[in-house]
């Protein structure tokens, strides 16, 4: 084998490059590979990143898993990956250049590997009227064709299209009018996607390195990071901050040509809205998937007993990301009226279950802000809190965009979609 330019494998390469080899071999239909990870010129943090995202690899060995071969195209498909290593010597360390190896076992036909999507039909638990109005829905990403989900049967689902920074990307919705489709039985959709598009509209997890965020494959993430991540779908992005003594977040929306409206947010602990005063000492990736990512931040301080967590979860083809808010006791106690504020205040309206702009930003856009629970608002400065104080507490926040039309993007309906989320899980199909 003989090819040029940059490769694919999984995740691995598609925002730092990964070279493709001057030569591989063939046994039948596995393809063996060997190669390096960066050069002498360079940067040290980018070609540890690279090394890192292979190291997420190993988690994935066995796995059918998307490959493209830059520009030997003919080589793109499906494929089982086996074996994936890097060679951590003490040489690699002082250079910053790693040498990595796996086996691509192609899949047959492997342009037409069926990706499929179990629906678990349920409803978020909640303290509101938000029963039959909960809208069941999933998203199959930028790129999905003969998309099979039971369309064609009576009070089918709605079928939506949302345009992010990869491009317009298939939402598929419990119809608001008649019986529920998806929420109420187990649902399985079937879809199929070129390699070269599998990752489209994905949800990714990265970090910052050297001055840009780079992709973190696998639930791996190195040390000194803390606060410095980002969580998106390519419609919606969430990130972390290194405000000192603040559990602080950043959310911008995707308008189809750019990012917009960026929101700084913060925890309050009490009924007077107190900002909570503790900084990011730790996080966990606990998914990393394409249809869905969730991570967990800690927080805490030099010499106090108290620890406290925040879930970050965001799924493919949302516009809202979820949060729950954790105190695992100590000397802050157990409890507390837990909330969420702007950071700069912006008046807002009440609805059932949460607060929305009063009126649109610069960018014509209105942030929302939900929980299951029973809340109060300030709505003179856009907050949210639990009415009762508990050792926990969930919201979501969101976006209706400029130019939202009735259902689906107006932001009653993407409470709805809140929710109604389902669990879901993905996995290619060879039969």
């Amino acid at each position: 084998m003989t090819a040029r330019g940059s490769m694919t494998i999984g995740q691995v390469g598609l925002d730092i490059p990964l070279t493709v080899p001057e030569s591989g071999s063939w046994s039948g239909d596995t393809l063996s590979l060997s190669g390096t990870l960066g050069d002498q010129s360079t940067d040290r943090r980018i070609a540890n990143t690279l090394r890192d995202q292979f190291h997420g690899l190993a988690a994935r060995d066995g796995d059918i898993l998307p490959a493209t071969f830059g520009d030997t195209p003919d080589l793109d498909g499906y494929y089982v990956l086996r074996r994936p290593r890097v060679e951590s010597t003490g040489a690699s360390w002082e250079s910053g250049v790693w040498d990595w190896s796996c086996e691509l076992e192609r899949v047959r036909s492997s342009a037409q590997v069926m990706q499929e999507m179990r629906l678990l039909g349920a409803g978020r638990t909640n303290s509101h009227t938000f029963t039959t109005v909960r809208r069941g829905w999933y998203s199959p990403g930028v790129g999905a064709y003969g998309v099979d989900d039971g369309t064609g049967t009576i009070n089918p689902p709605t079928r939506q299209y949302r345009t992010g920074a990869d491009g317009s990307m298939l939402v598929v919705v419990d119809n608001p009018s008649g019986a529920l489709f998806l929420s109420n039985t187990t649902q399985v959709a079937r879809w199929f996607v070129a390699p070269n598009d599998h990752y489209r509209g994905q949800v990714s997890i990265a970090r910052a390195v050297a001055g840009t965020y780079c992709r973190v494959v696998g639930e791996q993430i190195p040390a000194g990071n803390t606060g410095l991540w980002s969580l998106g779908n390519s419609l919606v992005a969430v990130l972390g901050s290194t405000t000192a003594s603040k559990a602080e977040f950043v959310m911008l929306w995707h308008a189809g040509a750019g990012y917009e409206s960026a929101k700084t947010m913060r925890i309050t602990s009490d009924s007077s809205w107190t900002e909570f005063g503790y900084g990011p000492v730790g996080m966990q990736i606990l998914r990393n998937r394409a249809d869905m990512g969730w991570l967990r931040v800690y927080y805490g301080a030099l010499g106090r007993a108290a620890l406290f967590s925040l879930d970050v979860v965001l799924r493919r083809g949302a516009r809202h990301v979820e949060f729950k808010w954790t105190t695992y006791g100590g000397e802050l106690g157990t409890t507390a009226a837990w909330g969420v504020k702007l950071a700069s205040a912006e008046a807002s309206t009440t609805f059932t279950s949460g607060v929305r702009a009063a009126s649109a930003d610069a960018a014509g856009n209105k942030y929302w802000i939900s929980s299951p629970v029973s809340v109060s608002a300030d709505t003179t400065n856009g907050r949210l809190r639990a009415s009762s104080a508990a050792a926990s507490w969930s919201f979501a926040v969101g976006a209706e965009m400029a130019g939202a039309g009735a259902g689906f993007d107006q932001f009653t309906d993407q409470v709805y979609q809140y929710m109604g989320a389902l669990r879901t899980r993905q996995r290619a199909v060879l039969a």
